[in-house]
């Protein structure tokens, strides 16, 4: 059966246990420690495109605080630069939006920080998020929401 997905169109949804294999292996492609399976939080997700899993991002939530964590962001091996930006793009935006969502009561985060390399710095400040440190080698930013 073919996808009818546009070729451009990009989904997101929660990521849940079924796609714990297809993560460490694309965390084994970049990484050479381990995936770090039990300290994932329990908001991850993850962008579809019209081939599938594309791009998964997990978000630590600082309950009643309104401060979360973006961490462990991963795209499916072979992507363009392009891509990889495309869906990593989606991922933050997405996480964005579902945290807070998965608890009870609802909470908003206003404020997302996320530490990382140079080049997600660069995207993640075109997105909005503000350096939060002197420059060091793993970079920290925050994106305050109005």
């Amino acid at each position: 059966m073919e996808n009818d997905k546009p070729a451009d169109a990009l989904t997101s949804r929660a990521f849940g246990p079924g796609d714990m294999a297809m993560a460490a292996a694309w965390w084994g492609h970049r990484h050479p420690s381990p995936f770090p399976a039990g300290g994932l939080p329990p908001l991850g997700v993850v962008v579809e495109d019209k081939d599938g899993p594309a791009c998964m991002l997990w978000c630590y939530e600082c309950y009643g605080v309104g401060v979360a964590f973006l961490e462990f962001l991963i795209t499916r091996p072979a992507l363009s630069v392009k891509q990889a930006r495309t869906v990593g793009r989606e991922a933050v935006t997405a996480c964005c939006a579902m945290a807070g969502q998965m608890v009870e009561p609802p909470c908003a985060y206003k404020i997302f920080r996320a530490a990382t390399t140079a080049p997600l710095f660069r995207e993640l400040s075109r997105m909005g998020f503000h350096a939060t440190d002197d420059g060091a080698p793993l970079r920290g930013l925050a994106l305050i929401l109005p």
